[in-house]
């Protein structure tokens, strides 16, 4: 619950690490010009060539990390912890495919032409105890350096900001979100009686400087 970025990319494999690659040196940037001097923390880690995760403030991590059809249903096979299937790369081909009902697009003829191979990404980020509107901002910025470059791009952004480029947006959208979590704790805290603590995940510090007005 909170306001959410979410993102399901698509790209030719070959071109993966050159578009990570890209994002990597903007999210340094963002790290030393910006993050570093506002005293948010902010780390930038990359895990290969095809993955690329991004931690910053009160956010969840920003993760890109690019699998292929292939590399998908190969996990299907792999054993994990004794079972078949139950592991990351298999629970996102469900994800991918609404369960095998729909089969993305691997590329055509890759075994001959494995340039065309295509690699996809699907996550999502929560901003909703960002300590800054700008974490917001950086999360949505750094999709669209990489959706950019995509074929394929589907972003959705709880806050707004991605489609209409202000920041008042994110910020009413996480405070509205705000109260009402804190709404939603102080009622199952009543119904629960005394004797039982409930365990927030998190607190909303970001507020609108917008006020509604009273005639």
């Amino acid at each position: 619950m909170g306001v959410t970025i979410y993102h399901k990319l698509s790209l030719p494999k070959v071109n993966v690490k050159g578009t990570l690659d890209r994002t990597q040196a903007i999210a340094e940037s963002i790290q030393t010009e910006q993050a570093s001097k506002l005293g948010v923390p902010f780390s930038v880690r990359r895990l290969s060539d095809s993955s690329l995760l991004i931690d910053m403030g009160g956010c969840e991590t920003l993760a890109f990390q690019f699998l292929t059809v292939r590399e998908v249903l190969s996990a299907k096979n792999e054993e994990v912890n004794g079972e078949k299937g139950w592991n990351e790369k298999a629970w996102r081909y469900q994800c991918w495919t609404r369960h095998g009902e729909n089969v993305p697009d691997e590329g055509y003829e890759i075994d001959k032409y494995p340039q065309n191979e295509i690699a996809y990404s699907d996550s999502f980020c929560k901003t909703q105890y960002a300590t800054s509107i700008l974490e917001h901002m950086w999360v949505a910025e750094l999709i669209r350096s990489v959706a950019s470059y995509c074929l394929t791009a589907k972003v959705s952004d709880e806050g707004d900001y991605y489609y209409s480029g202000k920041l008042d947006d994110a910020t009413e959208a996480i405070e509205k979100n705000g109260r009402m979590i804190g709404s939603i704790g102080s009622m199952l805290a009543e119904s629960m009686g005394e004797g039982v603590e409930i365990i927030k995940g998190g607190e909303t510090v970001i507020k609108s400087n917008k006020r509604n007005k009273i005639n």
